[in-house]
C-alpha cells in the first residue's frame, strides 16, 4: 500500500439525512464495527495473507456475517471468486556462475533475479554500461549489432545520466534494460553495480513473469573487474497459490449496480518487502489496513438492504490480493460475472479506522461528472467532518482497477500513520466513532446519488503528472498525505532510518532539506533524489510552532 500513494447512523436509529449536522450515536452502536475489526485483526487470523489459512478464516467470517444479515451470494458463486497467483519464486538446486575462471557462490556472491529465466549458457561477455539509450535520439551504448549478438551482457543496475529513463521503480528499470538487451541479441545478463548506490537485494515475492534468458546480479566490486567470459546456469522454482474474493449481492432487479469494496487481506508475518517492519517475522494484524474497511463494508451492506435504496442493485466485494498488487480486484474486472458497463460506480474503503481531527480523505472525485454536486450536498448535510478531496482515480488500492475500466470511483481513507504496514497496526488503536461517521457519509453519498439518472465517467487527466523521481536513498518518514499547509508533515519515522537517528519525530513538518525549501511532498521527493548513500544534509522542521534544524546522514 500503491504508490502515491495514496479513504451514518444505523437505520434503526431513525436517521434523518437532511439535518445540518448528524448527531453521533451512542458508543453501544459501534459494537458491531468493533467486533468485526477485533475478529479480523486477531492473532488467530495470522495477518490474513493471501493464499494462507488466515485468509481462509477471514473469508469464512465475512461470509458468515453476510449470511446472518440476510445478504445472499451472487447466483452460483457461493460467496466466492477464486484466483490463482504466483506466490513466490525460490532458488533451485542448479545455480552456477563462473566469471572468467572464478567460480562464484549463489546467495553469497550473486543471486538470480526473481524474474530470471531458467537455463544454462556459456559465452563471451560484453559490457554495455547502463544498458539504456543515452537519449531519445541516440541508440544503445554499442551500436554494432555484430558485437552484441549472442553475447552475455554485463549491465550496470543504475540509470546513469539517462534522465528519460529515471524511475522510482527499480524493478521497472531493470525490466526495461532486459527488454532492450534481448532486442540487441543478449543470451543472458549479469547485472553489476560499480557505483556508490546500494546493491540490489533479492526479492522473490515479486509476481513478475519470468524472462526467457538467465539473469543474475553479482554482489560487490571485487567480482566484476574485466569480465570477458561467463558460464551461467539458473534454476528458479515457482510456488502458486489460490486467493479468494468474497462476494455478496443485493438484487433489487434494477438495471444498474453499485459496487462497494474493501480488501481484507494483509501482510501475514511481514515476509514480503512491503512491510516496513525490520525484525524477526511477526504477525501484522492490519486493523486499520484493512479490517476497518471490511467492517464498514459489512455494516453498509446491512444498511443498504433498506428499501429506500432499491433503485440500484448492490455488489459487495471483499477483495484479497490487494497487498500483492491489486490481484483480487484486477481478477474481478477481468473475469466479472456482471457486465462492467452495468456498474454505475464503485466505492472503495481502505484504511478508514484512524480518523484524526475529524479529517476524511475522499479520492477519485474527478472520475464522475456529478461527484462535485453530490459531495457538496453531502458537506451541507454532514458538516462536522473536515473533508479533503483528490480528483485522480488512480491510487494504491482496488478502486484503480475499476477506474481503469472507465467506471467512476470514490475511495475513502482516514489517513496514514506510523503503524502502517507494521505489527503495531492493532485493534485497540481504532477510532470506532470515526468509522461510524465514515459509514454514514458513504450511505449519504449513495442516497444523494439516487437523485441522478447516472454518474458519468470522466478521465481525470492527473495520472501522468508530477511523477516521482528515482530515489537512491530514503529518509525513513511516513508522509501525511492530507496535510495542506506549507512543507511536508510526517506522521511517523521508521526505526533505524536517517530521520529517527537525526531526531525527527511524528508531527514534524519538513520545510527544508539540503538548503532548499520544501513546499510540498513533490519538492521533498525531487530534492531527496539529489542525494546518495553517505551524503549528509541539514533538514529543517517546524515543531510546536518552532523551527529546528537537524543534521542527518543517508
Amino acid at each position: 500500500m500503491k504508490k502515491i500513494v495514496f479513504s451514518l447512523f444505523l437505520f434503526i436509529t431513525s436517521l434523518s439525512f437532511g439535518q445540518k449536522t448528524s448527531p453521533l450515536a451512542p458508543a453501544s452502536d459501534y459494537s458491531d464495527l468493533k467486533q468485526h475489526v477485533e475478529t479480523l485483526a486477531s492473532d488467530k487470523m495470522e495477518g490474513r495473507e493471501t493464499g494462507t489459512k488466515g485468509e481462509q478464516m477471514a473469508a469464512d467470517y465475512i461470509i458468515k456475517e453476510f449470511k446472518e444479515n440476510g445478504i445472499f451470494s451472487y447466483p452460483d458463486k457461493n460467496y466466492t471468486q477464486e484466483f490463482n497467483f504466483l506466490y513466490k519464486r525460490s532458488i533451485g538446486k542448479n545455480n552456477k556462475l563462473k566469471l572468467n575462471r572464478k567460480k562464484l557462490k549463489a546467495g553469497t556472491d550473486y543471486f538470480p533475479l526473481a524474474f530470471s529465466g531458467n537455463g544454462s549458457i556459456s559465452g563471451k561477455a560484453v559490457y554495455v554500461g547502463n544498458g539504456l539509450a543515452v537519449s531519445h535520439t541516440q541508440d544503445y551504448p554499442i551500436t554494432d549489432i555484430s558485437i552484441l549478438k549472442d553475447k552475455i551482457f554485463i549491465i550496470e543496475t543504475g540509470a546513469g545520466k539517462s534522465p528519460h529513463h529515471q524511475s522510482s521503480n527499480q524493478t521497472a528499470l531493470l525490466k526495461r534494460k532486459v527488454q532492450l538487451a534481448k532486442e540487441k541479441g543478449a543470451i543472458g545478463i549479469v547485472f553489476i553495480n560499480s557505483s556508490e548506490e546500494e546493491d540490489l537485494e533479492p526479492n522473490y515475492r515479486q509476481r513478475i513473469p519470468a524472462e526467457s534468458i538467465p539473469i543474475v546480479f553479482v554482489k560487490g566490486k571485487k567480482n566484476i573487474e574485466n569480465i570477458s567470459k561467463v558460464k551461467l546456469s539458473t534454476e528458479m522454482t515457482e510456488e502458486r497459490r489460490t486467493g479468494k474474493n468474497v462476494v455478496a449481492f443485493i438484487n433489487n432487479k434494477a438495471k444498474r449496480t453499485i459496487v462497494l469494496g474493501a480488501h481484507y487481506d494483509h501482510l501475514g508475518y511481514g515476509h514480503a518487502h512491503n512491510s516496513l517492519y525490520r525484525g524477526e517475522p511477526k504477525i501484522h494484524n492490519g486493523a486499520d489496513d484493512n479490517a476497518s474497511g471490511v467492517a464498514i463494508l459489512l455494516e453498509t451492506a446491512e444498511a443498504l438492504s433498506n428499501k429506500k435504496f432499491n433503485s440500484y442493485n448492490y455488489l459487495f466485494i471483499a477483495f484479497s490480493g490487494e497487498e500483492m498488487g491489486l490481484l483480487g480486484s484486477e481478477y474481478f474486472v477481468e473475469n466479472a460475472f456482471i457486465e462492467l458497463d452495468k456498474i454505475e460506480y464503485m466505492i472503495n474503503m481502505d484504511m478508514v479506522g484512524r480518523m484524526e481531527n475529524q479529517t476524511l480523505l475522499i479520492n477519485g472525485t474527478g472520475t464522475g461528472e456529478q461527484w462535485e454536486e453530490i459531495l457538496s450536498k453531502n458537506e451541507q448535510q454532514i458538516s462536522n467532518i473536515n473533508y479533503k478531496y483528490t480528483k485522480s482515480g488512480v491510487g494504491a488500492s482496488d478502486h484503480t482497477s475499476f477506474y481503469n475500466r472507465k467506471i467512476p470511483v470514490l475511495s475513502f481513507f482516514s489517513g496514514v500513520h506510523s503503524d502502517y504496514h507494521t505489527p503495531a497496526d492493532d485493534a485497540h488503536l481504532i477510532n470506532y466513532r470515526g468509522m461510524h461517521q465514515i459509514k454514514n457519509v458513504i450511505l449519504n453519498i449513495i442516497k444523494n446519488s439516487l437523485n441522478y439518472d447516472s454518474i458519468t465517467y470522466q478521465k481525470t487527466g492527473q495520472e501522468d503528472s508530477r511523477k516521482a523521481p528515482k530515489l537512491k536513498v530514503t529518509l525513513g518518514v511516513v508522509p501525511d498525505y492530507g496535510f495542506e499547509g506549507k512543507g511536508m508533515r510526517i506522521t511517523g519515522v521508521s526505526e533505524g532510518k536517517p530521520a529517527i537517528k537525526a531526531g525527527l519525530e511524528g508531527g514534524d513538518v519538513i520545510i527544508g532539506l539540503g538548503g532548499q525549501d520544501i513546499n510540498d511532498i513533490y519538492d521533498y521527493m525531487n530534492i531527496l533524489s539529489l542525494f546518495g548513500k553517505g551524503d549528509k544534509a541539514d533538514v529543517v522542521v517546524e515543531r510546536n510552532k518552532e523551527q529546528k534544524t537537524f543534521t542527518l546522514e543517508f
